[in-house]
């Protein structure tokens, strides 16, 4: 029997999402300071108000769940003999997947490319048993763009590049099937 590869932690970029929640907060105190001293010239300063004091609220709750992520810095992706989990990725044995790739989103409206690690689900039916309707709506449509169904940002991933995820990903995969035939 061959030696197992390593465990491979991946943690959250602590400070992407920092800088994240700061733009956020910005952004939101921008708003304010709208309703403050911008909103009296507009046809309805009311309307205008109360739109710009809910997306503030709205933007000012994103940055403090950004900021709790940023504190907590949780474990983006954990893969080892057993199979891969993680904020990003559900609990999946290794056979359960049956690929992975590195996606890079070119859209139309996407002003920067932004590469992804794609996990493929050999059976979608379990996939979809374990999650919320909102959680299975996600994946279908992930699934739709990018013919993956979990899809996790490289920038979100310290210290790791995507390609160096896939390829430790599939050696694991492929120690996990020679250690376990079934």
């Amino acid at each position: 029997m061959s030696k197992s590869p390593r465990v491979v932690i991946v943690k959250t970029y602590r400070e992407v999402v920092a800088l994240l929640a700061v733009c956020s907060i910005t952004l939101a105190g921008g708003m304010l300071l709208r309703c403050r001293f911008g909103c009296a010239g507009e046809a309805t300063p009311a309307l205008t108000t109360v739109v710009n004091i809910g997306m503030a609220l709205a933007l000012l709750g994103i940055s403090i769940y950004l900021f709790g992520i940023a504190i907590r810095q949780p474990i983006a992706l954990r893969m080892d003999e057993d199979g891969i989990s993680g904020y990003y990725a559900p609990p999946l044995t290794w056979s359960q997947i049956a690929d992975f790739g590195v996606y890079r989103d070119r859209s139309e409206g996407t002003f920067i490319p932004t590469t992804y690690i794609g996990i493929r689900v050999a059976r979608t039916g379990a996939l979809y048993a374990a999650q919320t309707p909102r959680q299975r709506s996600t994946t279908a449509s992930l699934f739709r763009k990018s013919d993956y169904h979990i899809l996790i940002p490289q920038i979100m991933l310290k210290d790791f590049s995507a390609g160096r995820v896939v390829s430790a990903a599939k050696a694991l995969q492929v120690f996990s099937k020679k250690a376990d035939p079934k």
